[in-house]
């Protein structure tokens, strides 16, 4: 009887992952921070379900938090046009490398894209989802 159980257990945490990502992947750029997060909290104890929830944080993970410099890079060029932020302020210095490693992260999320694809794909052929 364990076995069934193991199976199941599987097939729901599979599930629920393949539903995070799938809602990760849909959401509005603002939103990503937080469906990142959910992904994140999305339960895990089978392995091979851990391990793609592994490889899609690899994703999810700094591809949010790139938005997020983006987001932050966007409201400060904003407020050094509207005169609310000079110049040559430390926070306006600060924008080039922001957005450098906004591009860095991009970067780092797109490389792991692959392995997070090929596992969930695995993942919803053994589980049938």
């Amino acid at each position: 009887m364990v076995l069934p159980a193991c199976a199941n257990t599987g097939k729901v945490e599979a599930g629920s992952l393949s539903q995070a990502i799938e809602r990760y992947r849909v959401a509005d750029n603002s939103l990503k921070g937080s469906m990142a997060e959910a992904l994140d909290h999305t339960p895990c104890s089978v392995v091979d379900v851990c391990e793609t929830k592994r490889a899609c944080l690899a994703v999810s993970g700094p591809t949010a938090r790139a938005l997020a410099l983006k987001h932050q890079v966007e409201v400060g060029l904003a407020e050094v046009r509207a005169g609310k932020l000079e110049h040559d302020s430390p926070e306006a210095r600060a924008l080039p490398d922001k957005l450098d490693e906004a591009a860095r992260l991009l970067e780092e999320g797109h490389a792991a894209l692959p392995t997070c694809d090929e596992k969930l794909q695995a993942l919803k052929r053994k589980y049938g989802i």
